[in-house]
């Protein structure tokens, strides 16, 4: 599965350099910005689930995880690299 459809709703400018693996994910570019886009790849897959995760993560803890612009249903798209975040937020957990 190409990652074109999840990338051409959420950016104005993207491109597909490679798949990464047997299975996606896939290197692309997002806006001139190096990226990874992850799409499920049957019915036990959860890029979406994933990507929801990892932004929780990155935002309610001071784990660092890759920034994820964009997520869908079946899909994420993380920043290349790991965001190092403040200190953890504790009160809403």
């Amino acid at each position: 599965m190409e990652p074109h459809h999840a990338l051409v709703s959420q950016f104005e400018s993207y491109s597909v350099q490679r798949q990464l693996h047997g299975v996606p994910p896939h290197e692309v570019t997002v806006d001139g910005q190096p990226a990874v886009c992850k799409r499920d790849t049957g019915p036990t897959g959860g890029a979406g689930v994933e990507g929801r995760v990892t932004r929780f993560v990155g935002e309610r803890t001071s784990v660092p995880v890759p920034k994820i612009p964009a997520v869908g249903d079946d899909w994420h798209e993380a920043a290349m690299g790991y965001v190092r975040r403040r200190r953890p937020v504790l009160d809403d957990c």
